[in-house]
């Protein structure tokens, strides 16, 4: 315990006297630290906010056999025989929604930041599609009047969508009447309005880009897809239920999101283990006779070698709390946005900070620390203490 003691004292003072290779050290796992989280933090937080948003007793149906409510349509006959259809499968009431779709540019007064946002025109009936919705602040728009109402996270993020304010769509002014929360989904980064003004708005005559339907169960939901799909239409349809729709979005953006960042940790894990490498053999270096007189004088090999490794898994651990500490300063209530690649209007979503982001971050820091300082430490053990009492 003794001699463990005294390698101890020598390796914190060997650091002490290399405050730049410490420093070096730990902005490298600090950095590290920082970039993993944040990538996992990205990827968790989108995947749930889209998760969130789908249910299995719910479908949503589109025209023309597309895969995004951007470039479907269906007329209103076909939204009647749907509707229809629907009905004659379950012995039991559903509820329907036609629902219209498109982005618009929102920006304030100053024009200074302008986004792509999703647009959605909706029946009276669309809040009891989805989950835990509720306004939140101010009411609900009237159909006959060109109000809007706009999701949480929306609202948050741009000041100028506030109650009161106003936005102009095809040459007249919508005010915005209220806010409302669905439970931290997709919805929350949508502004709503009613579908019938909102069609003579944009000169859709009598055209929807999709209809949902709530089911009573996940049971009745399929009877109505496999009703649906047995029918007859003019028109190419696509029926899935809100999880798979969802899921589908998901994988798109998640493997966009997985395309940069894993090549990008990698790549920083490789930088950060050299960092520490070149850092590690320089405090080394320099400290080579030192060694070379506790091996003299009987201190054990295995000891020092332990404590030289310890050193550096240490400095790099300091690093990751010192990034796990920034991250939750300035990340910890952020919000963030990303372009839905198959709807093309900006997700907004709140970023969180789990015990697996952390646990993933330190993982990565003791990989750094294992590639960057086993290999001096094992050469300060390995150099013949001759050549090593000769050095100046």
């Amino acid at each position: 315990m003794g001699i463990d003691f005294h390698i101890a004292v020598w390796s914190l003072r060997n650091a002490l006297h290399r405050r730049y290779e410490v420093v070096t050290i730990i902005a490298g796992a600090a950095s590290l630290a920082i970039i993993v989280m944040i990538f996992l933090m990205l990827r968790t937080s989108l995947s749930g906010v889209l998760d969130k948003a789908g249910s299995e007793e719910t479908l949503i149906i589109l025209g023309n056999g597309t895969t995004s409510e951007i470039t479907s349509s269906l007329s209103a006959q076909e939204i009647d025989f749907i509707t229809i259809a629907a009905q004659q499968a379950v012995q039991t009431t559903i509820v329907t929604s036609p629902e219209i779709y498109t982005n618009i540019r929102v920006a304030g007064t100053d024009m200074t930041e302008a986004s792509l946002v999703a647009l959605r025109g909706v029946s009276t009936d669309a809040y009891k599609l989805r989950r835990q919705w509720r306004i939140t602040d101010g009411r609900m728009f009237q159909s006959g009047r060109r109000e809007l109402i706009v999701g949480s996270s929306l609202a948050d993020r741009y000041p100028w969508l506030d109650i009161g304010q106003a936005i102009t769509l095809s040459e007249a002014e919508w005010q915005i009447v209220g806010h409302f929360s669905a439970g931290e989904t997709v919805a929350e980064s949508e502004i709503w309005g009613s579908a019938l003004l909102l069609q003579d708005a944009f000169h859709r005559g009598s055209m929807y880009q999709s209809i949902r339907i709530g089911a009573p169960d996940a049971f009745d939901a399929q009877q109505i897809k496999n009703n649906l799909e047995s029918g007859t239409l003019r028109t190419a349809i696509l029926i899935k239920n809100q999880r798979e729709y969802y899921a589908d979005q998901i994988r798109e953006l998640t493997g966009f999101i997985d395309l940069i960042a894993i090549p990008s940790i990698a790549m920083l894990v490789v930088a950060t283990s050299l960092v520490t490498l070149k850092s590690m053999y320089t405090m080394m270096e320099v400290r080579e006779r030192e060694v070379a007189i506790m091996r003299a004088i009987g201190f054990p090999v295995a000891s020092i070698v332990i404590w030289v490794f310890t050193q550096g898994v240490l400095i790099n651990i300091f690093g990751g709390f010192i990034g796990v500490a920034f991250v939750f300063a300035f990340f910890g209530d952020f919000k963030a946005s990303l372009m839905n690649q198959i709807s093309f209007s900006d997700i907004v979503f709140s970023l969180s900070i789990t015990p697996i982001h952390i646990t993933a971050a330190f993982f990565c820091i003791l990989i750094t620390a294992v590639l960057g300082g086993a290999p001096p430490a094992m050469i300060a053990a390995r150099r013949s203490i001759v050549i090593a009492l000769r050095y100046q």
